[in-house]
């Protein structure tokens, strides 16, 4: 594999990329993932009850700009942590991860009715973290540290979803001594940037970088 890498830009670009780009991954221990969605909504994670705790967060959406909140997660039948939700362009569907701390998967599901979910990192083991739409629709990028030690980037063509069939096994995109983490997505879904560890510090020092979605490298 072709394992091309561009750093890009400097601090105070870097600086900028991270605001931008990534705000809408905000970690979700406090219940404060939030993310806009193309439908006009607003989806959410928050451990408000039913949940007892953020450990078992939910996902709920809500009206943009306003009105009440609604729980799309059971926690009945999901008592787990939801986070790090992704609406898709087509926005009836969404991108999240689901399971106890550290131990994640990547859930596919409709927003409404059916109710179900679909795990897409089922056989992968390891930890499962921060999946990201493609523009087009066609994938969702996550990271992974089911090989090695370290955070990795994912790709999985969900262009079948859902309208049945097994799902290609995800292509492993990057592949470092460190984590390399947050995907996201140009607007063409060409080029998929992302966060990665260049000093362990303390302080842990990271930076941004690029590389081409469809894993030919090297990055541009």
């Amino acid at each position: 594999m072709m394992q091309g890498r561009t750093s890009v830009g400097t601090r105070g670009v870097l600086a900028g990329l991270l605001v931008t780009a990534l705000a809408a991954l905000a970690l979700p221990a406090v219940a404060a993932a939030v993310a806009p969605g193309a439908n006009g909504k607003i989806i959410f994670t928050s451990g408000r009850p039913p949940a007892p705790n953020d450990a078992g967060a939910q996902l709920w959406t809500v009206p943009d700009p306003g009105g009440s909140p609604v729980q799309i997660t059971n926690n009945q039948i999901f008592p787990l942590q939801h986070r790090h939700s992704s609406f898709s362009p087509d926005p009836g569907k969404i991108a999240y991860a689901y399971g106890a701390q550290g131990q994640w998967d990547i859930y596919l599901r409709i927003i409404g009715p059916p109710t179900t979910a679909l795990n897409i990192t089922s056989n992968l083991g390891g930890g499962q973290d921060r999946p990201s739409w493609s523009p087009d629709g066609k994938y969702v990028a996550y990271a992974s540290d089911h090989i090695g030690a370290n955070k990795n980037i994912f790709v999985q063509d969900v262009s079948n979803f859902p309208n049945g069939g097994p799902l290609p096994n995800p292509v492993q995109l990057t592949i470092g001594p460190t984590d390399e983490d947050k995907p996201v997505w140009s607007p063409d879904s060409k080029t998929i940037y992302y966060s990665k560890v260049v000093a362990a510090g303390p302080p842990v020092d990271n930076d941004i970088w690029k590389e081409p979605a469809d894993n030919t490298g090297p990055a541009t």
